[in-house]
């Protein structure tokens, strides 16, 4: 990770065989900082379809809700901009779309022609550690 230049890493932690936890990480003076987990409750792949749709540029919203918004602030301080643009990238341009779905959030992503990318992610909750 360091060799590469990265300073970010995202861990998919499972349980039962699915994905439970994302652990987002930041490279901190040379050391791994958690810096926000992610409690799933759900994950949607789209294995029916065999779509190859690629991503050049990921903006990150939110539906307005506090909660969403609130979510949404932590991910683009982590990620470092509300804007993700790969220039060596061929693809089209997509959002990532934070819903407050009343119990839970869901997060969602769109191509350019604005149809939803699988997958679809049901938030329990997120914890936020502060050090």
């Amino acid at each position: 990770m360091i060799r590469k230049g990265y300073t970010r890493l995202i861990i998919i932690e499972g349980w039962k065989g699915n994905p439970r936890r994302l652990k987002l990480y930041s490279l901190l003076y040379g050391r791994l900082e958690n810096e926000m987990t992610i409690l799933l409750s759900g994950l949607s792949l789209q294995v029916d379809k065999k779509m190859n749709r690629k991503l050049k540029t990921l903006a990150i919203e939110d539906d307005g809700a506090e909660e969403s918004r609130e979510m949404r602030g932590y991910l683009v301080e982590f990620l470092g901009s509300e804007y993700l643009i790969d220039p060596r990238r061929e693809g089209e341009d997509g959002k990532m779309l934070i819903k407050n779905m009343g119990d839970y959030l869901v997060i969602e992503f769109y191509g350019g022609d604005k149809k939803l990318i699988y997958p679809r992610i049901k938030v329990e909750r997120w914890i936020v550690n502060i050090g």
